[in-house]
């Protein structure tokens, strides 16, 4: 086994166990695992090499991914492994690796062509921007793209799922400068800085001044080096390091002191440029914070918002047709419209529902070209949550408990509602729902949260008798809902 190969799998199995709680391996089916799964990247490995050497079209590449996210799938399955989190890391890794061999490829980006070009027109002019949007809905997939798509800039991406507790500014501070330094190196050969990193321990506001000292002098060479500035900083799951009522002060302090000095950076210097991610617009939203004796918030109403939409009726038909091809499937157009009602162009959604009947249509059709045809589609169609371990996770997981966690209770009743009422008639009524939700809040919020839930594409707001009304944007939430709180 390559070393290269031992990292990549070592790494691997780390992040399987531990997105997975009840995970419980052996030290003997760890090594199995790893043995089985380095026969599977190795090949994958080979394939994909070859393929971009050569340029040929990356059917073949796509086509090797899926078949080795299935052929991990059961090598999990066989050693009790089998949860949707380690399926997960198992399809991010794979990916990552199909990424790493050439960054033009993005098998699970689609669209969005029109938001990139506004991104990127208020990224290089320096415009902090907030991309929001519920879990799954595509958001890291525009960043990635937009690392592509804005080469000619120093691009930094950070996770921001990496870190938390109430001392991360110096560990950000680092990675960033970090990068800033392996650019600059990739570019100039003849350049091989080695930077003395921050103490990880230290307060971000006693370090802030150097961090910005070392930026500006990065920053100057790489513009000598051919790079345009803004140095774009992109930083996705904010939701991960911003304080809560229940956080301390320290938390708080670090908070602004890390925020607080990008800003300058972005303002005051015009070094960089700022692109957040989140599922709430709370850190744009608030100004003070409850903790005692702090500064107020120094990214309050700095970022443009912008909330990804869902996919048009022909982006989700041309995205299923191109991602069917992948698999070696066609989907009659009926299908596709079908999927698209279901799922309301939310793309991971209608992704999962024609896997689903991929899934299904394997098993009665071996042929190397299956064509998946609306009667044949029907019973899983009409019984989706009866079939996809997936997305009944997802709505649970992604989206209830998502909300349970931010105590955002009146989104949860409002969702209910909606929920209960599709099944009486096509909408309710703004004054009706606001009426029915006399008591839970206050009036302010309910339209905040019914706002949000509008902007994020789980309910829709239209007229309905001259009137402004409500009901559920995805028929498939719909009937989770009343699957797992009515009946």
């Amino acid at each position: 086994m390559s070393s290269k190969v031992e990292v990549k799998i070592t790494h691997l199995i780390y992040n399987i166990i531990i997105s997975d709680s009840k995970l419980n391996l052996e030290s003997e089916k760890v090594d199995n695992i790893c043995e089985t799964l380095t026969n599977i990247l190795n090949e994958f490995d080979n394939c994909v090499f070859q393929a971009v050497q050569e340029k040929p079209h990356y059917q073949s590449i796509l086509q090797k991914l899926q078949a080795a996210i299935i052929s991990s799938a059961s090598i999990l399955d066989k050693y009790g492994c089998n949860s949707q989190n380690a399926r997960e890391v198992i399809k991010s890794f794979l990916q990552d690796l199909l990424y790493s061999f050439d960054e033009s490829i993005d098998p699970t980006f689609f669209g969005r062509q029109q938001l990139l070009s506004t991104l990127e027109k208020d990224l290089s002019r320096c415009q902090g921007v907030a991309l929001l949007g519920i879990k799954k809905s595509g958001k890291t997939s525009v960043l990635l793209q937009l690392k592509l798509s804005m080469q000619k800039h120093p691009i930094v991406y950070i996770d921001l799922q990496l870190y938390g507790g109430s001392c991360y500014g110096a560990k950000l501070f680092n990675e960033i400068l970090k990068q800033l330094q392996n650019l600059l190196n990739k570019q100039n050969s003849t350049y091989n800085g080695v930077m003395e990193l921050f103490d990880i321990n230290a307060p971000a506001k006693e370090i802030s001044y150097q961090f910005v000292e070392e930026f500006c002098r990065l920053s100057q060479m790489l513009e000598k080096n051919n790079y345009s500035i803004p140095i774009v900083c992109l930083l996705d799951e904010i939701e991960n390091i911003f304080p809560t009522e229940k956080d301390s002060v320290e938390k708080v302090e670090e908070f602004n002191a890390f925020f607080g000095t990008l800003r300058s950076l972005s303002q005051s210097k015009s070094q960089l440029s700022l692109l957040v991610t989140g599922v709430y617009p709370d850190f744009n939203h608030r100004n003070n914070w409850t903790q005692p004796n702090v500064s107020t918030n120094p990214v309050f109403q700095f970022f443009k918002e912008i909330y990804l939409q869902p996919f048009t009726l022909q982006e989700t038909r041309i995205m299923l047709t191109e991602m069917g091809q992948s698999m070696g499937i066609k989907f009659e157009l009926e299908v596709l419209d079908a999927i698209q009602k279901e799922s309301s162009g939310h793309p991971f959604i209608a992704q999962q529902i024609s896997i689903l009947l991929n899934k299904e249509a394997e098993k009665k059709d071996n042929n190397s070209l299956k064509l998946i045809t609306y009667s044949s589609a029907k019973p899983y169609l009409k019984q989706i949550l009866d079939y996809s371990d997936s997305l009944r996770n997802y709505f649970q997981q992604d989206i209830w408990d998502n909300l349970k966690r931010r105590n955002f209770n009146i989104a949860i009743t409002i969702l209910s509602l909606l929920a209960y009422n599709d099944f009486l008639t096509e909408s309710i009524i703004e004054e009706a729902l606001l009426t029915r939700l006399n008591g839970k809040c206050c009036t302010g919020d309910c339209e905040s949260a019914l706002l949000w839930l509008d902007n994020v594409g789980l309910i829709k707001e239209h007229q309905f008798d001259q009137e402004i009304a409500y009901s559920l944007q995805i028929p498939l939430l719909s009937k989770w809902v009343i699957r797992e709180f009515v009946q």
